[in-house]
């Protein structure tokens, strides 16, 4: 492996990764194919020498992008009179990405480079990448962050000040070790994981193999969830649970308002699967039935009436759409609406029914631009964004069906 990835090395040349480095000057070139503005010059980069320039490699496809776009609107706004340029740069189709500039706004330039000759130019390896060119042409800053408190730091420094990394003794007291929080998939073990990381060794990145596990958490709180699928392998983890939030889980249940607790139970769990199965909703089952057993419990389910918040909408327009009629590229601009309908519940501490001709059905984002918006946005908001694509909220008694976890 280690013999294969030097000679790839080998086979790039040594003045891509010298131009590309900090404090170089940047590679020279000319501007590709302008998707939301039309500029008759033909422009190069040399041509914006004494500005500012940041160069955001991106794809609508790519949801940290997408997210970190009014952030970038914000920057250019608020740096207008800096002489600040930004020139976001996609190797997607006009289509692609014509569809998705059409219900996301975006308030700078965007190129389209679909022979990948900047990518390569500049060896651009993950996205969203941000380069920052100075007015001299010299490269300064590469990273997979941009907001304006860096720009502000570049703009007023050249450069960005590495952040100081957290000292301490070094030696634990042996009743608080703890491990380090990390990132998991799917069907993978967060403890594992966090092992894998103390060892030095690829935190998530190895190969899975059949498990099922549920079992008493080190976790003191929500440790966080993930789903996956690859063929007809089904990857589920959840960890630091109580029971019910584990069976809200599984049975995709919006909020725990739905599901209330009558057992004693009350320590966390985590499950981790991966196996093989028909798709999500039989592992669900499986996982479900699995945790009742285990555990020496049952769920009772009543259908119950209640003061619920409806959303509905007196006549469809052409902007709320089924996922099968979604334009190409346009899939980040959009909210599905029962996430919203869910989020709402939520916030709302008051139970939300979606009509049944807006279920499985998505939105467009203008009026909260951004999942980060979404979830930060308040229970009113939320109904303000749903007024402004003709979904009403009204309060009204609901049929719903509520659990109780009950003792066997």
């Amino acid at each position: 492996m280690l013999k294969s990835l030097f000679i790839l090395l080998l086979l790039i040349p040594s003045s891509v990764f010298a131009q590309t480095e900090l404090n170089a000057p940047a590679p020279n070139f000319q501007l590709p194919e302008r998707v939301n503005y039309t500029i008759n010059k033909e422009l190069r980069l040399s041509d914006f020498k004494g500005k500012f320039v940041v160069l955001d490699f991106w794809a609508t496809w790519c949801q940290p992008c997408v997210e970190g776009i009014p952030e970038l609107n914000a920057m250019v706004q608020e740096y207008r009179k800096e002489d600040l340029v930004l020139l976001s740069i996609t190797d997607e189709s006009n289509e692609r990405v014509t569809n998705f500039l059409e219900k996301f706004p975006v308030q700078y330039q965007v190129l389209r480079d679909d022979a990948k000759t900047l990518f390569e130019l500049y060896a651009i390896q993950a996205r969203p990448t941000y380069l920052v060119i100075d007015p001299m042409g010299k490269l300064i800053y590469r990273g997979n962050e941009m907001d304006r408190s860096i720009m502000a730091e570049l703009l007023a420094t050249g450069t960005l000040a590495e952040k100081p990394v957290p000292t301490d003794s070094g030696v634990a007291p042996q009743d608080s070790f703890s491990l380090p929080y990390v990132n998991f998939n799917g069907g993978q073990n967060p403890v594992y994981n966090a092992m894998r990381m103390l060892l030095g060794k690829s935190e998530t990145q190895y190969e899975m193999i059949h498990q099922f596990v549920i079992r008493p958490s080190l976790e003191k709180e929500f440790g966080g969830s993930a789903e996956a699928s690859n063929g007809n392998m089904v990857g589920i983890t959840y960890s630091g649970g109580k029971i019910d939030e584990l069976l809200a889980f599984v049975k995709q249940l919006p909020s725990l308002l739905r599901i209330e607790n009558r057992t004693s139970l009350n320590g966390r769990y985590d499950i981790i699967y991966r196996k093989k199965s028909k798709g999500k909703k039989y592992a669900f089952v499986e996982i479900e039935q699995t945790l009742l057993d285990g555990l020496g419990v049952h769920l009772d389910s009543t259908l119950t009436t209640v003061n619920a918040k409806a959303i509905q909408i007196s006549q469809m327009n052409k902007e709320i759409l089924a996922l099968a009629a979604m334009p190409k590229g346009a899939m980040n601009a959009y909210f599905p609406l029962d996430l919203v309908a869910k989020l709402l519940e939520q916030k709302a501490n008051q139970i939300v029914v979606v009509a049944d001709d807006l279920k499985g059905k998505y939105i467009p984002q203008k009026g909260l631009l951004g999942y980060n918006a979404l979830y930060r946005a308040k229970a009113s908001e939320i109904t303000d964004y749903l007024a402004i694509h003709g979904i009403q909220v009204q309060n009204t008694p609901k049929e719903v069906w509520l659990y109780s976890i009950k003792e066997n």
